[in-house]
């Protein structure tokens, strides 16, 4: 598995800024944009999302990438809670997703 992962999904992220405060775009430059920094960063998000899909990880571990905002939608009548997620969750979740990683 490498940063190739990343950039076939880089791509297709879209959203706004989650826990971490950069939006889609954000991500997007910094995975693609910055040269030897964001192949460093994609490697990162690989060896991640790989722990993330072969190990139990532990919860003190990843709590901060799973805190999620929560806000309230009015639904009319009624409300309903929505939790607001990150970017690099999201993009972490895609890879897994498309890429069948086992």
């Amino acid at each position: 598995m490498t940063s190739e992962y990343i950039l076939k999904t880089a791509s297709t992220l879209s959203g706004g800024a989650g826990v971490s405060g950069l939006d889609a775009t954000q991500w997007h430059n910094l995975l693609l944009k910055h040269g030897g920094a964001s192949e460093k960063l994609r490697e990162s998000l690989v060896a991640m999302t790989r722990r993330l899909a072969n190990t139990i990880v532990d919860w003190y571990d990843i709590r901060a990438m799973k805190a999620n905002k929560l806000i309230a939608l009015d639904k009319c009548p009624g409300v309903r809670p929505i939790g607001i997620g990150d970017v690099a969750a999201r993009q972490s979740a895609k890879v897994m997703i498309i890429n069948n990683w086992r």
